[in-house]
């Protein structure tokens, strides 16, 4: 379970490419909505496999930013694609 600073951190890190899409690809408010939130679902989910496989690959605290930041962004571009 994460505690407050790496939760405020992993946010942080959420943040910062949702809002790089959506200045790229967003078009409304509701887009950098919708990427906020599959940002998050894309970290967090690669946080998870992160730690369930035991990767400690430049980890801060407990949170993984490089296999988070890549979960992001993955996230963002599926969500862009379903979106249409």
């Amino acid at each position: 379970m994460y505690q407050g600073p790496a939760l405020l951190l992993s946010l942080i890190l959420v943040g910062i490419p949702a809002a790089l899409f959506q200045i790229w690809k967003g078009r409304s408010t509701v887009d950098l909505l919708l990427y906020e939130v599959a940002g998050l679902l894309g970290f967090f989910a690669a946080q998870v496999l992160a730690a369930s496989l035991g990767w400690t690959f430049l980890m801060i605290g407990q949170v993984h930013p490089v296999e988070g930041i890549l979960g992001c962004v993955l996230a963002l571009f599926l969500a862009r694609w379903l979106q249409g």
